[in-house]
């Protein structure tokens, strides 16, 4: 049964791998409000190992973690 969530969850995959690919680079991926949502939802159904250098959630649409949830937090200077 294909669905709209697994469109969404495609096109965010096939994405990171077309910018990787062209740019050379793993991606920083970046969800906003309901793009945090969909990137976590397409990453964690990921059927292979994506070239990601990591995931920034800003105010994502989804419940609150569970207690045991412990994020990692790292920081990073980006210069151009």
């Amino acid at each position: 049964h294909f669905t709209s969530r697994h469109l969404l969850t495609a096109t965010v995959v096939d994405a990171i791998r077309q910018v990787s690919q062209n740019t050379g680079k793993p991606v920083l991926l970046i969800g906003l409000s309901l793009g945090g949502l969909i990137s976590t939802h397409a990453l964690a159904r990921a059927t292979e190992k994506l070239p990601l250098s990591g995931l920034v959630l800003i105010s994502p649409a989804f419940k609150a973690a569970p207690a045991s949830f412990k994020p990692k937090i790292y920081a990073n200077v980006l210069v151009s």
